[in-house]
């Protein structure tokens, strides 16, 4: 079975700024050759937080040869749906939603830092949080 990671929105915009832990979470997964998953909706939501002096680190990012960038598809978007639509309070939390669909959906762990948020949405989402 490949191995992998989802990367939450706080995750990309971490590596992005060079924080220590989001940064060690790629570059291990680039050492142990293991997918970097970077659900759509969670890169449009970082890349509107990243500052432009940092859009080249986003570049190498998705450019990576194991990162993937999974699409809002049909499935993967009414699956999103039904989780926020279980939480009425959360309904504008689309890039967390994508990024436990991810999560769930291949059953590895995403990096985030708000696991509370991710572990509401879907009990079952192995959390990998953030210091």
């Amino acid at each position: 079975m490949i191995g992998g990671v989802v990367l939450d929105v706080a995750a990309v915009v971490g590596a992005c700024l060079r924080d220590p832990y989001p940064e060690a979470v790629v570059w291990s997964g680039v050492d142990l050759g293991n997918v970097i998953a970077v659900p759509a909706a969670v890169l449009v939501e970082a890349e509107a937080r990243i500052p432009g002096s940092s859009a080249d680190i986003l570049d190498v990012l998705l450019d990576l040869p194991n990162t993937v960038v999974p699409t809002l598809d049909k499935p993967a978007a009414r699956r999103c749906a039904a989780l926020l639509k279980a939480m009425p309070e959360h309904r504008a939390q689309v890039a967390a939603a994508h990024a436990v669909y991810e999560a769930v959906r291949r059953a590895w762990p995403v990096t985030t830092n708000r696991g509370s948020l991710l572990s509401q949405l879907d009990p079952t989402a192995q959390i990998d949080a953030m210091p």
